[in-house]
């Protein structure tokens, strides 16, 4: 999603001639199977988790940790390197800073997103069942420190959304073991369809070349970028060069598009889980819900059309692959039930699905222009924001690849590379 999204900005608004190439369809990958929420996303940056209740939880064996972690991780580089600089980015004032980012392009994505879709669906967002929702975020088992914490973080995103505001106490008691309540304004949307009319519209209508096939090489000189190699499915070998700017946008994939420039990218890979059901309309929850430290969401996605709802959640650090949490499932079937009955949930109109966030070391998208060549750019990062990031992303990338004045909306700076080294 965040490549095509890119791709329609820097044909709209660079007038940039773009190829793209792919390894499968466009946006097959966690774009399709998000919690289809468009908002300032109310969870801090990752560099706020306390990483060492993660692994004491997971040393003591619990049976619902808040995230699941693989202590074999220790010895695979690549998670090494996401650790250290993870570790560097915790100071107050990198927290700080990066919490801001976060919400900058997460608000500048928010108000984009209208126009967006509607030239996307040709002014029928109900072809995509885009529309606005109120969302319910539920924080359980905090303390009343942990609660005056939280109330400065709603406070702060009330600046950019003023419906933001805290539950009454009479209304938080009706959800049994709740800490606080906070109620927000966002968006919804079907990706999954959304993502299918945004690659026809820049293949039809804007001209985007598509190009299936798996990059496997890059050809470049000190300063510069030659060309790419890549493999088709039936296992040919092709090249693609002269091009005068090339963007590296692969969400988790950027790691190995960065080792074969020589760049060691610091994203790795956080697990999240889905599961799509299908219900009666009178099944559906009274609003969408994020429930706190469980971190899961349930979005009321067919609202008007289909009867689904997405429930998605968890950010278990077990590897960059794609093998299932047999557990995971239970949990979310189990969060299912409670949100709409178990009387209408049935299995068999349900399915879960899996797939890896790329998270930066600091949580903040890695967006701007390689510092070790002249002619690449980066767009990755993202980690469960990709969505709503995408617009904003990538009209902070065109304006840099075009010359042009960065967006007022954001501060190029926070995202560029150069952080990481990159």
């Amino acid at each position: 999603m965040v490549g095509v999204t890119l791709a329609y900005f820097l044909t709209k608004l660079g007038s940039f001639d773009v190829t793209i190439i792919d390894k499968d369809i466009s946006v097959k990958g966690a774009s399709r199977q998000n919690a289809n929420t468009i908002t300032l996303i109310p969870f801090p940056a990752w560099t706020t988790i306390n990483i060492w209740a993660v692994l004491k939880q997971n040393v003591l064996r619990d049976a619902n940790p808040s995230s699941y972690f693989r202590f074999s991780l220790l010895l695979e580089s690549q998670f090494r390197l996401w650790l250290f600089r993870y570790m560097r980015s915790r100071s107050a004032s990198v927290v700080e800073r990066s919490n801001l980012a976060i919400v900058k392009m997460g608000a500048f994505g928010f108000r984009l997103f209208d126009d967006y879709v509607a030239d996307v669906t040709g002014a029928q967002p109900d072809l995509v069942d885009y529309h606005d929702e109120v969302v319910t975020t539920v924080l359980k088992g905090l303390t009343a420190d942990e609660v005056a914490s939280k109330d400065k973080v709603y406070a702060f995103l009330a600046q950019y959304d003023p419906y933001c505001h805290k539950a009454s106490p009479e209304d938080t008691a009706k959800f049994v073991g709740a800490s606080a309540m906070y109620r927000l304004k966002l968006k919804l949307l079907n990706t999954l369809k959304f993502c299918e009319l945004a690659r026809n519209k820049i293949v039809a209508d804007l001209g985007v070349k598509f190009v299936q096939g798996e990059v496997n090489e890059v050809t470049h000189s000190a300063r510069s970028v030659r060309a790419v190699g890549y493999r088709d499915a039936a296992g040919g070998q092709h090249s693609l060069g002269g091009f005068d700017k090339y963007v590296f946008c692969g969400g988790i994939e950027s790691i190995n598009l960065g080792r074969l420039v020589g760049t060691k990218v610091p994203i790795y890979g956080f697990k999240g889980h889905s599961l799509n059901v299908y219900v009666d309309q009178t099944s559906m929850p009274d609003s969408s819900y994020i429930v706190v430290p469980d971190n899961v969401a349930i979005a009321r996605v067919g609202l008007n059309t289909s009867g689904m709802v997405r429930v998605t959640g968890y950010s278990d650090v077990v590897g960059n692959n794609l093998d299932t949490l047999p557990l995971r499932k239970q949990q979310l079937v189990a969060f299912t039930k409670k949100f709409i009955g178990e009387q209408h949930y049935d299995d068999s109109k349900a399915d879960h699905w899996v797939g890896l966030r790329p998270v930066s070391a600091d949580d903040v998208p890695i967006v701007g222009q390689s510092t070790k060549f002249d002619n690449l750019y980066w767009n990755t990062g993202h980690g469960s924001r990709g969505i709503t990031h995408a617009p904003a992303s990538a009209v902070l990338l065109t304006s840099i690849m075009a010359g042009t004045d960065a967006p007022k909306e954001l501060e190029a700076s926070d995202y560029s590379p150069a952080r990481f080294g990159m």
